[in-house]
């Protein structure tokens, strides 16, 4: 059952990765003469965020910021394949939003509905300030 779920991972980092892909060569984002440097701050970028979201789900490691992480990854991907006219990819990205969601919130043992409210906010930027003390 584990080799299932890390496959079902695998794939989900997989098509993420295609969206992002699919949105960046529709904009022809980064430009030729930055593309270096742009693709090495959003694999950073990215690396962090992975580093959070895969805490929770495979070490159980509490973190409602990783959460946020997840919802603010996905939506501008989302948002751009709907940009670019690829619908039904979109959809596809968005099911697969979800499950990451839903999985990250069951780990952290919250529902959809603390996701709007204040205090989940208010924990998150704890987090946050509780990381930049380190």
């Amino acid at each position: 059952m584990k080799a299932l779920e890390q496959f079902f991972h695998f794939c989900i980092v997989c098509w993420t990765l295609a969206g992002i892909g699919a949105v960046n060569s529709a904009l022809n984002f980064p430009p030729d003469d930055y593309q270096g440097v742009a693709y090495f701050i959003f694999f950073i970028i990215l690396g962090v965020m992975g580093n959070k979201i895969s805490g929770v789900i495979y070490y159980g490691v509490r973190s409602y910021l990783s959460i946020i992480f997840s919802i603010f990854f996905y939506l501008p991907i989302i948002i751009g394949l709907l940009y670019v006219e690829q619908i039904l990819f979109s959809s596809f990205v968005f099911i697969l939003s979800i499950a990451v969601i839903n999985k990250l919130l069951s780990k952290n043992s919250l529902k959809w509905k603390n996701i709007f409210r204040f205090r989940f906010y208010y924990r998150s930027y704890f987090e946050v300030k509780k990381k930049l003390k380190k």
